[in-house]
């Protein structure tokens, strides 16, 4: 059984296949196009919710249930594993007839045009490569992450690789920008190549993958992570603590925002714990019976099933199972002490089970995890999560708080002479837990905590946890430059230095590397650094200062952390995209924000068609060849397509300059992307006679194709519909598109004699950028809603099976003023023309412009004709097609009348077959006023 689904999401299979014979490379091979063993394949295989690779699938056998489903990050647009569904719909469309409405509203929209956030680049993870039609503005996605780097310590680089989209493109430089500016005007600050599809791209360095450790880097209101570097200072003595506020002798070069260790000694208590004494009954000796001989064992497990009391002796040193009865078990009892946990007591308040707590004293210390809390009482673990036993006992004096905490200062009041302080987590956030000391009096110590060196920012994971690498980069930027002023006014000369540690995750012991940078400049200047680990692994990293900051007011040494990165696997080449490789070096005439505004105007490169034949791809906006792509690539061949009919659209299309421009990145169905190129050429797609064919709403200037009469009706099945003007339609339409001069969303009023736009309908076209198309399209439809009032339905058996979607046909029935039918017996050929015989007699009026048609063996209408002359039932027309009157089959049938009134001019809408015994038909009435703005401009 293989099931093939629409997607990775959750959901119903699209197809069933019963199969049970073979294996699934065999099936595919029978029923995918163009499939052949390889190491990828677009689409993954399950078997009980287990990925198969594709090297395995010549061993997967059909006896099991396998699911099949497309894979979405693949660059192939349309998932060749699903052509065959897309097939079988459109083979039910042809054995049931199910014709199109006009109304050709697309079920989904394409995000592309219409999204705010789609006007920048991205990272679409798992999302379909786009696909451009024609000519549009694009903003290509990022095929790696930006490289933000400084070639030197004044110029910074970017490096970008970008997918354009699927295929090949003409893409002019005028047409590449970065914001609104294009790149020829950016002069050498701008390097770039593209590639095209399957092309080696190492000629340029944005092909490498650098990952960008999202932790390390600028923020707003920050440049990076501030590696920081003070001068020691601490204060002994008294020290009192209420609320969040610690009473000394506030030293007087201290500040807000610096960072403290606090000690505040208390009275500690530490009791032995004692014993617990344990016995434990174990089994020395055992007699087993096997078969008749008994045997006296040693060294033996005897357990007993507490449900049947089986008794069960197992040999501890061979393993041996015993079977038989066991009995004159022999046991001894062994007796064990075990030490119980110290017991501290102390004050504890704020303190929880579970935290982290550091005693400092110069007879007690250590870090430790609480155990039990009951009141004054704690035992405590070691950080391994053993008990704590051993202690000496006795009183101490002891400073106890949470492991790595520290204290900012927010206030100072040298007059009252205490600072207010918030509590520091070990991540150096805001620890919300906390909001003041247990009250307290006594001797402590405060220092402020030195950040050079022995601080460290960091660590953190600078790769993702499925990936490894052996090279990484690191940025150290000085925001407000680097040196020191000397007396005259002139910068001095300083060296710094940093270090940066590495290990691979879970690693206890870490390895060094140091780089020292210099300048003299009050300008921003940053550095890059390389570092080759000492082998592959998936490292974490952390960096501190080692020279320390300089304070003085005539120094400038603020140091951050900048970014760090690290090279991860990366491709050569892409099959199937166009990439645009990107080095962006900064200067004053790009602004660091345009890094995601990357935008270039391609023009979609496809196959076209010359004299009926297929020609080489070539630059194109042309509606056909984009129609013809996509079903070719649905998986369509050039016998399933009415090519005579799309090379004619073609010419008209071309002849009147529609063009079709669009960026799709949906999952639309083939059938929706079809349909939403025509609509810019006032088509839409069917099925005919087993083919595609695209029909064109256009005016019909030919005759009618098909008529229809009482002789092919079934009786009153005619019905005729007249739809008048109510108060609630709409008087207007405005037409939202894509303006190509500003890449922006602009609306278009559409608008009759009459409308006063109070009831306006809003519609939006899709691949059409300009104002003229729009506003055409715009007033079709509401020609459409105007002129087309007059519905038809009626039946026949199969003869309405000769039409199809908008085919003209002439419709009669027996409504008095109208035209009149009937048989044509026989014809003959006279002189004038043609005399009919017919089956009824006609009312001839020589001053009137009457004419007859009829209706050959095939289905088609010959004429109408002029009518020359008259008697009774025999007709006399200007024509030399003589009818076939064969009683073997249907004769002729006619249709008569004035000119304007001898049928209802109508189009056809819909065909429903009911089984094998008739067809309804849908028609609405055809009013050339409808196409009567084809040509005009809007105002």
């Amino acid at each position: 059984m293989i099931l093939v689904y629409p997607s990775t999401l959750e959901g119903e299979p699209l197809e069933r296949h019963e199969v049970f014979e073979g294996t699934l490379h065999d099936w595919m091979l029978a029923n995918v196009p163009d499939y052949a063993a390889a190491d990828y394949h677009p689409v993954s295989a399950t078997v009980d919710g287990v990925v198969v690779p594709p090297e395995d699938w010549n061993t997967v056998t059909l006896d099991k249930t396998i699911e099949l489903r497309p894979q979405p990050g693949d660059p192939v647009t349309i998932a060749y594993v699903v052509v065959a569904a897309v097939i079988a719909v459109a083979a039910s469309i042809i054995l049931a007839p199910s014709i199109p409405s006009t109304s050709n509203k697309s079920s989904r929209q394409g995000r592309s045009l219409y999204e705010v956030n789609a006007q920048g680049n991205q990272a679409k993870l798992g999302d379909l490569i786009p696909e451009l039609a024609g000519r549009h503005r694009m903003y290509p996605d990022y095929l790696n992450a930006p490289r933000r780097y400084f070639i030197d310590k004044t110029t910074q680089a970017l490096d970008m690789l970008l997918c354009i989209g699927v295929g090949e493109f003409e893409i002019a430089l005028d047409e590449i920008r970065i914001g609104e500016t294009p790149i020829g005007a950016l002069g050498s600050g701008i390097e770039y190549e593209i590639f095209q599809p399957g092309e080696t791209i190492t000629s340029h360095p944005a092909y490498r993958c650098w990952y960008n450790t999202p932790e390390v880097g600028a923020s707003t209101g920050s440049s990076g992570l501030r590696l920081r570097s003070t001068e020691n200072a601490s204060y002994d003595g008294a020290v009192s603590a209420s609320g969040n506020r610690l009473t000394f002798t506030v030293p007087e070069n201290w500040e807000e925002d610096q960072w403290l260790s606090v000690r505040l000694y208390r009275p500690v208590t530490v009791i032995n714990g004692g014993t617990e004494t344990t016995e434990t009954e174990v089994v020395t000796a055992a007699t087993v019976t096997n078969g008749a001989q008994k045997e006296v064992v040693t060294g033996v497990t005897v357990t007993r099933d507490p449900a049947t009391g089986e008794i069960t002796a197992v040999d501890q040193t061979t393993g041996n199972v015993y079977d038989g009865a066991v009995s004159d078990i022999q046991t001894k009892t062994l007796t064990q002490a075990t030490e119980l946990p110290d017991v501290i007591r102390g004050d504890w308040t704020g303190l929880n089970v579970g935290d982290r707590i550091r005693f400092s004293s110069e007879d007690l210390s250590g870090t430790f995890i609480i155990a039990t809390l009951a009141g004054n009482d704690m035992t405590v673990t070691s950080l391994a999560g053993q008990d704590v036993t051993g202690l000496p006992p006795g009183d101490y004096i002891a400073a106890v708080d949470l492991q790595g905490v520290r204290y900012r200062i927010i206030e100072i009041d040298d007059e009252l002479g205490y600072i207010g302080v918030q509590r520091l987590d070990e991540d150096d956030n805001v620890d919300g837990r906390w909001s003041s000391f247990p009250a307290f009096s006594g001797d402590g110590n405060i220092s402020i905590v030195s950040d050079s060196p022995g601080t460290w920012s960091g660590p953190f994971q600078a790769c993702p946890d499925d990936e490894e690498t052996n090279r990484i980069e690191f940025d150290i930027f000085a925001a407000n430059g680097l040196g020191k002023l000397n007396d005259d006014g002139d910068i001095r000369n300083v060296q710094r230095t940093v270090e940066l540690q590495y290990r691979p995750i879970g690693a206890s012991e870490w390895q060094s590397v140091t780089r020292s940078f210099a300048a003299n400049t009050r300008d921003q200047i940053g550095w890059t650094f390389g570092v080759t680990l000492s082998e592959s692994m998936t490292p974490e990293i952390r960096m501190r200062r080692t020279t320390v900051e300089d304070t003085d007011t005539k120094a400038l040494d603020k140091l951050d952390w900048y970014g760090l990165r690290c090279r991860i696997p990366h491709k050569t080449r892409y099959a199937d995209v166009t990439t645009l490789a990107l080095t962006i070096k900064g200067s004053n005439t790009l602004a660091s924000q345009t890094e995601n505004q990357v935008s270039l105007v391609p023009v979609r490169k496809l196959p076209v068609r010359e004299n009926g034949a297929w020609a080489p791809a070539e630059p194109t906006r042309d509606i056909a060849p984009w129609v013809a792509h996509i079903a070719r690539d649905a998986g369509w061949s050039d016998d399933d397509l009415d090519y005579s009919e799309l090379d004619r659209l073609d010419a008209v299309w071309q002849s009147r300059g529609d063009t079709f421009d669009y960026v799709t990145d949906d999952d639309s169905t083939v059938k929706e992307s079809i349909n939403r190129a025509l609509t810019a050429g006032f088509a839409e797609l069917t099925i005919d006679k087993g083919k595609i064919k695209p029909v064109r709403d256009e005016p019909r200037g030919e005759l009618p194709q098909h008529g229809y009469s009482a002789q092919n009706m079934l009786p009153e099945s005619f019905s005729r519909t007249i739809t008048l003007p109510q108060p609630d339609d709409a008087d207007g339409i405005d037409v939202e598109y894509i303006d190509e001069e500003s890449w922006t969303s602009q609306v278009v009023e559409c608008r009759l004699p009459g409308d006063t736009g109070a009831r306006v309908e809003n519609r939006k076209v899709e691949g059409v950028l300009s104002k003229t198309r729009a506003w055409r399209i715009g007033m079709r439809e509401r020609r459409k809603q105007r002129y087309r009032r007059e519905a038809y339905e009626f039946e026949t058996e199969l003869d309405a099976l000769n039409s199809s979607y908008m085919s003209h046909i002439a419709i009669t029935d027996d409504v008095p003023g109208y035209g009149s039918s009937g048989l044509v017996t026989s014809a003959v050929s006279v002189s004038q023309g043609i005399a009919l015989t017919l089956s009824e007699d006609v009312d001839f009026d020589p001053s009137s412009n009457q004419v007859l048609a009829w209706r050959r063996p095939e289905g088609t209408l010959s004429g109408p004709h002029v009518v020359l002359s008259a008697s009774g039932n025999v007709v006399v027309i200007d024509d030399d097609e003589l009818p076939v009157v064969d009683w073997s089959m249907e004769p002729p049938y006619y249709q008569f009348g004035e000119l304007e009134r001898w049928a209802y001019d109508a189009l056809v809408q819909d065909l429903t077959p009911n089984g094998f015994e008739s067809v309804t038909v849908t028609a609405v009435n055809n009013d050339p006023r409808v196409f009567a703005d084809d040509d005009s401009e809007p105002s």
